[in-house]
């Protein structure tokens, strides 16, 4: 017997089988040797396959089904998210593992609503300062006025000195520039010296200078130190020595009707030691009486440095000192001036005692 494709088919072999309808894909099928899953590539036409695993994430076991049923299986990053127990998002730690995590907030600046996905897509607010930085509306300076709170501000000068240009760093940064009595000070050479206002906004450097003989000035621009004016000293052509001059200053005791005793006063330390040269009392108040006197005297158990002044005079009569005790009118730094007062008790005692004293 012959099949569809003329092919001989000895029935005899199995006794009671007859064979009708043998098509051609069949016999294709019939024809494969291989082992695997059996797959139709065209017309009449069969091969055998097997199911092939990616290079990772996916393995297969028995892939051409030959000796047991295909079975795929998750590895690696598949398999790592695969065995995630937890929610939120998902983060890669190394090769096959995988966490969950959620976004965490700094302390202040930015919150985050739905942190780690689940309930919704994580959403991003600003707070604090970054929250009053962006709901500024006004352009300029920005300074922070408080927690969570900002203002634009722009660079302003009051009165004269200074122009501002550009103060709120708009348009560009801002500038200052000096004008006026600034301006003209900042202009001056680099000479040192003391500085002199000529007229408005002009200002022109000086030195103080002394005249030969007269007056000697030291440091008269004033750039290594506070200038200073002394008188020079006076040759005596007459004798061997020297005549200098002394600087002189006069104080001014004020007696009230003070009663008979000693009333004193204590140079400043700093003042150095002097010499009393001259003393005068002027009678204020009222005439004075018979037996008022005063004697200028050197400190506590000091002798007298003048003659005694009589103030049994008219109200505003000057009484002057006659005599002079060389030694005692010699007074250390801290020295003790002492009038000496003697009230008679007839009249008023008050009066101007000037002293007149020199720096030794």
């Amino acid at each position: 017997m012959a099949d569809a494709a003329g092919q001989t088919i000895d029935t005899q072999a199995v006794p009671g089988l007859t064979i009708t309808g043998v098509g051609p894909d069949m016999i294709a099928l019939e024809a494969v040797a291989t082992t695997g899953l059996a797959v139709r590539t065209a017309a009449d036409t069969w091969t055998t396959r097997q199911i092939v695993a990616p290079a990772a994430g996916i393995t297969v076991t028995h892939p051409a089904g030959a000796a047991g049923d295909p079975t795929i299986a998750l590895a690696n990053d598949l398999a790592g998210i695969e065995a995630l127990a937890a929610t939120g998002l998902v983060a890669r730690t190394a090769d096959g593992a995988f966490a969950a995590r959620t976004m965490t907030a700094p302390a202040a600046g930015i919150a985050i609503a739905n942190a780690d996905g689940v309930a919704g897509a994580p959403g991003f607010t600003l707070t604090n300062d970054l929250a009053a930085y962006e709901g500024l509306a006004a352009t300029g300076l920005v300074a922070r006025t408080a927690d969570g709170a900002a203002a634009a501000r722009t660079l302003a000068m009051t009165g004269d000195g200074i122009t501002v240009t550009d103060g709120d760093g708009v348009a560009a940064n801002p500038t200052l520039t000096l004008n006026h009595d600034l301006a003209a000070l900042e202009a001056l050479d680099a000479t040192a010296g003391l500085v002199v206002k000529t007229a408005a906004d002009t200002y022109a450097r000086r030195t103080l200078t002394g005249t030969a003989g007269q007056v000697a000035i030291a440091d008269g621009a004033g750039t290594a130190a506070n200038p200073t004016v002394s008188l020079p000293a006076v040759a005596n052509s007459a004798a061997a020595g020297a005549i200098s001059i002394a600087p002189q200053f006069v104080i001014n005791l004020v007696l009230g009707d003070v009663a008979t005793g000693d009333y004193d006063y204590t140079m400043p330390v700093g003042f150095g030691a002097f010499k009393i040269v001259d003393v005068m009392a002027v009678k204020v108040a009222a005439a004075g009486g018979a037996n008022d006197t005063i004697i200028v005297e050197n400190g506590a158990g000091g002798g007298a440095v003048t003659n005694t002044l009589d103030m049994n005079v008219a109200d505003e009569a000057v009484v002057r000192a006659t005599t002079f005790d060389d030694a005692e009118c010699e007074f250390g730094a801290g020295g003790i001036v002492r009038l000496a007062v003697v009230d008679g008790g007839a009249a008023n005692t008050a009066a101007h005692v000037q002293i007149t004293v020199a720096k030794r």
